[in-house]
């Protein structure tokens, strides 16, 4: 079977997180997003990857939906910071490898910092140009994944430790 090709037009990785602790409920909870995907799905084994530094703040989540207003151009700017520096390192990349296994999708997640295994809920469909459209979601740890805790100002709340993660990869046909 010949490889398929990730189309970056046509996919993307959002990630949710979420704040605890005494002033948890007055933090924001942030949606990043990135769209610069690249990968491959060869037979029954898809990986997904995103630059760490291809990973944008896209608003803060309020009432269920992403308000981009929320967030002024330097909040932006220091949770970016934060995040390339605190949670990935200084750099490299997220992988996320899909197998399926007994007709089940397993995931692996793999940051600049660790590895966790994920469950992966998702969908798949076949276009007729033959494209593969996977759509799913999974949950990961942060401390799984090797990340130390993350605080706000005086340590008032931190990032909560599991994040939400919504992709949706389109693979294409040599050519397509």
């Amino acid at each position: 079977m010949t490889a398929l090709t990730l189309d970056p037009s046509r996919s993307e990785l959002r990630v949710r997180t979420g704040a605890e602790g005494l002033l948890g409920a007055l933090a924001h909870s942030l949606e990043l997003v990135g769209d610069a995907l690249q990968g491959t799905l060869d037979g029954e084994r898809a990986t997904v990857t995103l630059a760490t530094d291809a990973l944008r703040v896209d608003g803060a989540v309020r009432h269920g939906a992403v308000d981009p207003a929320v967030l002024s151009p330097q909040d932006r700017a220091e949770i970016t910071r934060r995040l390339r520096q605190e949670v990935f390192a200084g750099g490299g990349a997220l992988t996320l490898t899909l197998r399926r296994e007994a007709g089940a999708l397993r995931g692996e997640l793999r940051t600049p910092r660790g590895a966790q295994a994920v469950t992966v809920r998702a969908t798949e469909r076949q276009e007729a140009s033959g494209a593969r459209v996977f759509q799913g979601a999974l949950t990961a740890s942060l401390r799984a994944l090797g990340v130390p805790a993350l605080r706000g100002p005086l340590g008032a709340f931190r990032v909560a430790d599991a994040l939400q993660a919504r992709f949706t990869a389109v693979f294409v046909p040599p050519g397509g």
